[in-house]
């Protein structure tokens, strides 16, 4: 209900707090825009991915309970 309401007037991503971290955050998106360019065969292929913002500069993707892990550091250029 929320979801369609937001989409409704617009939204097309919703921030809210994790469950499962305490102080985490999640993010829903509300529109395949993001998704439309990926190829097939993987366009139609389910997968669950969680992205970890460890500040100041580490940054995690895992995919399904870490079969798949990228992390990336990031440098201050300024």
């Amino acid at each position: 209900m929320l979801a369609g309401q937001a989409r409704d007037v617009g939204i097309d991503l919703i921030r809210y707090g994790s469950a499962r971290l305490v102080g985490g955050v999640c993010l829903a998106l509300l529109t395949p825009d993001p998704f439309r360019q990926v190829a097939e065969p993987y366009r139609h292929a389910h997968q669950t991915w969680q992205l970890t913002l460890l500040p100041p500069a580490r940054v995690v993707w895992e995919r399904e309970l870490h079969a798949e892990r990228w992390e990336f550091l990031y440098a201050d250029t300024g």
